[in-house]
């Protein structure tokens, strides 16, 4: 369950926080939040560490994005996703739901869990995964095309091309 002090530091982390990503990797284990918060003071840098929150025993996630409906967001281009209206409640003995927001641009983030470990990141992996990242937009790891398309970029092989339709 989680504890008083966790739902402090939460409430901390995304007093105006970005978030740099969501991992589903090991869904059936945790699901993690990178997050680059303005507002808290880190071990390895204390200016914007970067921080993973892995939640357990996730019992529902849930995602809206109203950005859809604001008729000045059609020619914004691309976000950076930014979140500075926490809310962590106890929903009983055994869950807690965390709802993330920022302004009535950004996505709302729902997750209901059971517990959670908040770990400080060398922020460098970023750079060292991402040279060319910048921080302007997006989440911080690209679509996994676009990863393929990077990797065989670093290792000096052409790219390949999709045939044309109808071609074999």
């Amino acid at each position: 369950m989680v504890n008083n002090q966790d739902v402090l530091r939460l409430k901390q982390i995304f007093s105006d926080a970005m978030l740099a990503d969501i991992d589903f990797s090991q869904w059936d284990l945790f699901l993690s939040l990178y997050v680059i918060p303005d507002h808290y003071a880190g071990q390895i840098t204390e200016r914007r560490p970067l921080i993973a929150i892995r939640l357990f025993g996730v019992r529902d996630f849930a995602m809206s994005f109203p950005h859809h409906d604001l008729p000045y967001m059609e020619d914004a281009g691309r976000l950076t996703w930014n979140i500075y209206n926490p809310e962590c409640l106890n929903v009983n003995n055994t869950c807690c739901q965390l709802v993330l927001r920022g302004g009535e641009q950004f996505p709302l983030l729902s997750i209901k869990f059971e517990s959670l470990e908040i770990d400080e990141i060398d922020p460098a992996i970023l750079k060292r995964l991402n040279p060319g990242l910048e921080w302007t937009n997006g989440l911080a790891r690209p679509s996994l095309e676009v990863l393929s398309k990077m990797m065989i970029r670093r290792r000096g092989k052409p790219m390949p091309t999709k045939p044309k339709y109808g071609e074999k």
